[in-house]
């Protein structure tokens, strides 16, 4: 389910999914969709669909983004972005609008209230 350079930090071993330790609140990454179907199956639940996952984001903005049209260091992570999780994963909910360490994050949840769909 795996090629030996994923960067995925759960692993299905013995017919159970396993997160390595320290992960365990962080969003999973490097997986195909047939994968995360393959969890979702497992534990009785549903992927949304892309409709789904573009209205949970942006709404009907358009916007590139679930705040606008920019990306922003204090909102998500992403590649070189220069957050203190920079080319790694940030915990769920860490773009809370908290100070962490003298890393100033902007509270960033969507027009609907949901967090982390942009990002890592």
């Amino acid at each position: 389910m795996e090629s030996a350079e994923s960067e995925s930090k759960i692993h299905f071993k013995n017919g159970k999914f396993i997160i390595e330790p320290g992960y365990e609140n962080h969003p999973v990454v490097d997986v195909t969709w047939f994968v995360a179907n393959a969890f979702s199956l497992k534990y009785q639940c549903r992927l949304p669909t892309e409709e789904e996952w573009e209205k949970a984001a942006r709404r009907n903005t358009g916007w590139n983004f679930p705040w606008g049209d920019r990306a922003d260091s204090s909102r998500a992570n992403y590649f070189d972005s220069g957050d203190p999780f920079d080319n790694s994963t940030t915990p769920v909910g860490y773009y809370n609008g908290k100070n962490y360490n003298g890393f100033k994050t902007t509270n960033s949840p969507s027009l609907y209230g949901i967090y982390d769909l942009a990002g890592n």
